[in-house]
C-alpha cells in the first residue's frame, strides 16, 4: 500500500466535489481522451496532443502530474488531502480503477472512487515531520520516505494517537512556507487554547485599529468580544466576535446564534472563529453579508501580517522571527 498526497485545486476549489461525490479528479480541461489501459508512452502523447504548444520540461512535468491518477494509484492505496478550508487532512482508500466519464462536467471527467474514511483530522495531532512530508508544492505526489509511510499507517490504526517522531527524508521539493504556517497554527493551538484564544483574537483586532472589549469570562450572552472602530470604540463598523477552540466542528446552530447576537448587542457584523472549522452545513455565501468565518488558517495569516504591531507580552508568547530563503526561480 502506498499513500499520496493529493489537492483538490490551488485554492481548494474542488474539495467539496471531491468529498461529496467519494472521489478524486484530475481536474483538467482539455484532456478528453480516455487514459484507461494506456502505457506511459501513450499517455505522454496524449499530453501533447493536448498541449502542443508547451515546451519539453513542461510536458515532462504535466505527465508526472497526470500519471498518477491513470496507473500510478493502486487500489487500497490511502489519500491524503490537505483542507484548505480549516487546519485538517482529509484521508480516504482508493476503491478501484481509473475510470472516464465523457459526459461529465469538464474538471470532472478523469477520476478514481474514494472511500473518505475520515474527515477532517487534525493537523495538530501529527508531529512535525509529517507535516513537513505533507506539505509538497505540487498537486499530487507519493510519500516515498518508508519511515512516514509507516507512521501515517500506525496513526490510522490506532485512532490518530501519536507515538514517536520520525526523521524526515525531503523527497519532494518542499513548501516552506507552508510548513511554517502549518507549524505555528500547531504552536498557538498548543499555547492559546480555550478562554487564551480570546486574547489572541483580540490582540488581532487591535491591531487592525480596533477598540475592543474583553468582558469576564464566563456567560457571555453570546458573545466572546466586542470591537468596533475608533480611539474610543463609537465608530463604525460594530461587531460581535464569538471564539470556538474546540475539536470538533462548530455546527450551523451555533454560527446562527451569533445573527441573533449582534442585534441584541446593536452592532452591525459578526466574526466568528472556528479553529477546527464548520460543519458541512455552514456555508460561507449564506454569512457574507453580516458574518466573517474564521479558521486555523485566517488566524494564522493574521498573526503573520500583524505580528510587529502586537504587545510584547503576545510576542513573548509567540516567539517568532523573519528569515529570508530563496524564491521560486526556473
Amino acid at each position: 500500500m502506498a499513500i499520496w498526497i493529493y489537492r483538490a485545486g490551488r485554492k481548494g476549489e474542488h474539495e467539496k466535489k471531491f468529498l461529496d461525490d467519494g472521489r478524486i479528479y484530475l481536474t483538467w480541461s482539455g484532456l478528453d481522451d480516455r487514459f484507461a489501459k494506456s502505457s506511459p508512452d501513450d499517455i505522454k502523447r496524449m499530453i501533447m496532443r493536448a498541449f502542443p504548444w508547451l515546451p519539453k520540461e513542461k510536458l515532462v512535468e504535466y505527465y508526472v502530474l497526470i500519471y498518477p491518477i491513470v496507473n500510478g494509484i493502486k487500489k487500497e492505496d490511502l489519500i491524503i488531502l490537505p483542507s484548505k478550508f480549516s487546519n485538517t487532512f482529509h484521508f480516504g482508500r482508493v476503491l478501484g480503477d481509473y475510470e472516464y466519464d465523457e459526459k461529465a462536467p469538464e474538471y470532472y471527467k478523469h477520476f478514481r472512487q474514494v472511500d473518505w474514511f475520515a474527515i477532517d483530522i487534525s493537523k495538530d495531532l501529527f508531529d512535525n515531520q509529517i507535516l513537513y512530508d505533507t506539505n509538497i508544492k505540487t498537486s499530487v505526489g507519493k510519500i516515498k520516505n518508508k519511515d512516514v509511510v509507516d507512521y501515517i499507517e500506525y496513526m490510522v490504526k490506532h485512532d490518530w494517537n501519536q507515538q514517536h517522531l520520525m526523521p524526515f527524508d525531503d523527497e519532494f521539493e518542499l513548501d516552506w512556507e507552508a510548513a511554517a504556517k502549518s507549524t505555528i497554527s500547531k504552536y498557538i493551538y498548543r499555547k492559546f487554547k480555550g478562554y487564551d484564544m480570546e486574547e489572541l483574537i483580540c490582540e488581532i483586532l487591535k491591531a487592525k485599529g480596533f477598540t475592543v472589549y474583553n468582558g469576564p469570562k464566563g456567560p457571555d450572552g453570546g458573545q466572546d468580544l466586542l470591537a468596533s472602530a475608533g480611539d474610543m470604540g463609537f465608530d463604525s463598523p460594530k461587531i460581535c466576535v464569538q471564539v470556538k477552540t474546540q475539536s470538533s466542528h462548530v455546527k450551523k446552530e451555533v454560527v446562527d446564534e451569533l445573527t441573533e447576537t449582534i442585534k441584541k448587542f446593536h452592532a452591525e457584523y459578526g466574526l466568528f472563529v472556528a479553529w477546527n472549522g464548520y460543519d458541512k452545513a455552514v456555508k460561507p455565501a449564506e454569512y457574507f453579508y453580516n458574518i466573517r468565518l474564521w479558521t486555523s488558517n485566517e488566524v494564522v495569516d493574521e498573526v503573520l501580517k500583524y505580528y510587529d504591531k502586537f504587545s510584547p507580552e503576545i510576542q513573548q508568547r509567540i516567539p517568532l522571527k523573519h528569515i529570508w530563503i530563496l524564491n521560486d526561480v526556473e
